[in-house]
Formats: C-alpha cells, sequence, structure tokens
C-alpha cells in the first residue's frame, strides 16, 4: 500500500491567496494606512434618515 504524506506549503495555500496579509498584525496594517485612530477620538451624531455618523474629534491623530 502506498503512503501519501501532506506537504503543507503556506504560498500556495489558498488561505494566503485569499488573505496576503495573514502574517501582520493588526497594529502594523494600521501604521502603514495611517488609519485614524479613534479610540477616545470620536464623536456620534445622527442623521435625518435616522442613521448614527461617527466622527473623529481630531483627524490628524493616527496609528
Amino acid at each position: 500500500m502506498r503512503k501519501f504524506e501532506k506537504i503543507k506549503n503556506q504560498n500556495l495555500s489558498q488561505a494566503h491567496k485569499a488573505n496576503p496579509f495573514l502574517n501582520d498584525g493588526i497594529q502594523s496594517r494600521y501604521s502603514k494606512a495611517k488609519v485614524v485612530d479613534m479610540r477616545d477620538n470620536h464623536t456620534l451624531g445622527k442623521t435625518k434618515s435616522g442613521y448614527a455618523t461617527i466622527r473623529p474629534k481630531d483627524p490628524h491623530k493616527t496609528y
């Protein structure tokens, strides 16, 4: 009987193709994208249609 061995290659896996940033942390992604830090830096508002808006107090505060 023939013995099969599984060969795991991350570069060719479907998960790696779907998400190429799998090994990066969320903080490093935020800093690369220069995302506005919304922690304790936001105000809430309402629109006429009933939706809520979230706006930063200081848009220059980034990760």
